[in-house]
């Protein structure tokens, strides 16, 4: 039986700092039946020309003239990998590092969406993602494992949720489920989506004997951050309210706020400005892209 054909979408906004060291890891890869499509989400560092170190014909670049976000940036991946004829999607961040045999392991037979176990980068084995799960009586997805050294863990077969950090995906499964929601613009749409393909009966598989290494927060900022802060907030509410979690989780997020936004004021930091702002504009609507600096004027 013939190598399936895979898509591997890697959307990038001025990552020239790893993104090169992720493709190069893709194609040192021992399967070889695949197709990286880069997708630059407008970025003004020297990520594109960078590209140029790579005369690999199975790399497809993909210029948008602004920053999309990560969902829109996935989207217009899948639907590349689609356009040319790939069974499967393999959604990848660009500040990871895969290891050789990876493609190989992730596609265990018959399965619809499949993921690896996540260290982070230069570690001894310490777990970034081990399995996942949501919790939505608080309105979010949890990392499994997370911080442990992966010796001597129990995992299971079957997760309810994985990142879009390294997951596989059967094409059927959008065709079925629907593609990313682009008003997250980038957090909680991994979120959104996994818990709408659980509800439609898909489980990720996580293969245990599969690993890769993820510079983590490199893409997207630290956590803490003010984009994060914005975004995860906002996103949260959203996610919430769409997925008709209920009451009790937005309760609790409403209160978790406001402490939030109390011990912020009294350490002196903006993070409340940003969350203040992330509420109204979940109230209000207002999703997608955020131009963030904005807020320190709104709030001088």
């Amino acid at each position: 039986m013939d190598d399936p054909l895979i898509g591997i979408v890697i959307v990038n906004f001025n990552g020239s700092g790893y993104q090169n060291e992720c493709i190069r890891s893709v194609l040192d890869s021992e399967y070889e039946n695949f197709r990286i499509i880069m997708v630059d989400n407008g970025s003004t560092d020297d990520s594109v020309q960078r590209l140029n170190e790579f005369s690999d014909s199975r790399l497809t670049v993909i210029l948008n003239g602004e920053n999309y976000g990560i969902a829109k940036g996935n989207n217009i991946g899948i639907v590349k990998s689609m356009e040319l004829g790939c069974e499967y999607t393999l959604l990848l961040n660009n500040d990871t590092v895969v290891t050789k045999n990876f493609l190989r392991k992730l596609l265990v037979s018959g399965e619809m969406i499949t993921c690896p176990k996540i260290y982070y980068h230069d570690s001894d084995k310490i777990l970034w993602y081990g399995g996942g799960k949501f919790v939505n009586g608080k309105g979010f997805s949890k990392h499994m494992n997370f911080g442990k050294k992966d010796e001597g863990l129990h995992f299971d077969v079957y997760y309810a949720y994985a990142p879009t950090c390294c997951l596989l995906i059967r094409n059927e499964v959008f065709s079925d489920i629907g593609m990313m929601d682009e008003k997250y613009f980038l957090y909680y749409d991994d979120t959104d989506f996994m818990l709408r393909a659980n509800r439609a009966g898909y489980r990720v598989r996580l293969c245990e004997d599969c690993a890769i290494y993820h510079k983590v927060s490199m893409s997207t900022g630290r956590a803490g951050s003010r984009l994060s802060v914005y975004y995860v907030n906002r996103n949260r509410f959203y996610y919430i309210r769409k997925n008709k979690l209920g009451i009790l989780p937005m309760i609790y997020s409403y209160i978790s706020r406001f402490f939030k936004i109390l011990a912020s004021k009294f350490k002196k930091t903006s993070e409340w400005k940003y969350i203040k702002e992330a509420i109204c504009d979940y109230k209000n609507g207002r999703m997608y892209k955020k131009d963030l600096s904005v807020i320190e004027e709104k709030y001088r």
